[in-house]
C-alpha cells in the first residue's frame, strides 16, 4: 500500500507568503493618504508595523517553501550517500577478513631454542640465529 505524501507544509508556507504580501500591500495603503501631508513620514511610522510585519511574513514563506521544495530532496541525496558509504564500509571490512586469513594461512615456525615465531621459509630464525629444522 503506497503512502501518499502531505503537501500542507508547502500549502502553509504558500499561504503565509500569500497573507504576507496582503499585510504589506494593506501596510503601504494606509500610509499613501497621509502622504499629501507635512509630516507623513512622522505619522505614519506608527503604522509601519503591519508593513514590517507583513514583509516578515513574506520572508517567513518564502524560507519555508525553499525548505519544503527541497526537503524530498535532500533526503533522497543523504539516503544515497548513506547506502555509499555503507557499501564502502562493508567493502573495506571483506578486504580486512581476506588479509586476516591470508595473514593466518601463513604457517609460522616455533624456534626450538628461543621459541619465537618466524615464516617457513627462513632458514634461520631471526632472533637467536639457530637453524630452521623443517
Amino acid at each position: 500500500m503506497k503512502t501518499r505524501k502531505s503537501h500542507i507544509g508547502i500549502v502553509i508556507s504558500i499561504i503565509t507568503f500569500i497573507i504576507g504580501v496582503a499585510l504589506l500591500i494593506s501596510g503601504l495603503f494606509i500610509n499613501v493618504p497621509d502622504m499629501g501631508e507635512p509630516g507623513w513620514f512622522e505619522k505614519s511610522s506608527s503604522q509601519g508595523t503591519l508593513t514590517m510585519f507583513g514583509s516578515f511574513l513574506m520572508i517567513v514563506g518564502v524560507i519555508t517553501t525553499i525548505v519544503n521544495l527541497s526537503a524530498p530532496r535532500i533526503k533522497n541525496i543523504s539516503s544515497n550517500i548513506i547506502h555509499k558509504t555503507t557499501d564502502i564500509i562493508e567493502n573495506i571490512n571483506d578486504k580486512m577478513i581476506e588479509e586476516r586469513k591470508k595473514h593466518q594461512s601463513i604457517t609460522k615456525t616455533k624456534c626450538s631454542y628461543c621459541g619465537t615465531k618466524y615464516h617457513n621459509s627462513r632458514e634461520k630464525c631471526p632472533n637467536c640465529g639457530a637453524p630452521n629444522n623443517k
